[in-house]
């Protein structure tokens, strides 16, 4: 999609190579947000102790725990994740433009672009595997 909008940008910026590096770092700083959309989430930083922590004197024990205040909030918070919704992120659909015409693509590089048909070819096999569920033969490919 985002390739496909990009077609007379992508024109302009042939023979500059400037260009050409900036936009492949756009592209590719958005597709990495839109793979990894929360980076806050996925870190949790825990810190270690200290050398020598264990030494310390005034190191208070760890109070003891009522085994029925624990069980009634384990028994809270799995009912809140059973009643709350899936964390899904909804799919908007979308009609994506189809691009350059391939014959315009293989004017430019007719050899670079016969020489990745098989590229193509396992590309169109791995997302028929997604799309059949068959994510071991996916993996694979």
């Amino acid at each position: 999609q985002l390739v496909a909008y990009e077609v007379k940008r992508m024109k302009a910026e042939e023979g500059n190579k400037q260009k050409i590096l900036r936009h492949i770092k756009e592209l590719a700083e958005k597709l990495y947000k839109n793979e990894n959309p929360y980076p806050a989430v996925a870190m949790h930083k825990v810190q270690k102790p200290t050398e020598g922590c264990h030494l310390r004197l005034h190191q208070k024990p760890f109070p003891h725990l009522d085994e029925g205040t624990v069980q009634w909030i384990i028994d809270q918070a799995t009912a809140k994740l059973q009643t709350a919704p899936p964390a899904v992120k909804a799919e908007k659909k979308c009609m994506v433009p189809s691009g350059p015409p391939i014959a315009a693509i293989l004017e430019r590089n007719g050899n670079a672009l016969a020489n990745s048909a098989r590229r193509l070819e396992v590309v169109r096999n791995c997302i028929s595997y997604v799309f059949e569920n068959k994510m071991l033969e996916a993996k694979k490919v």
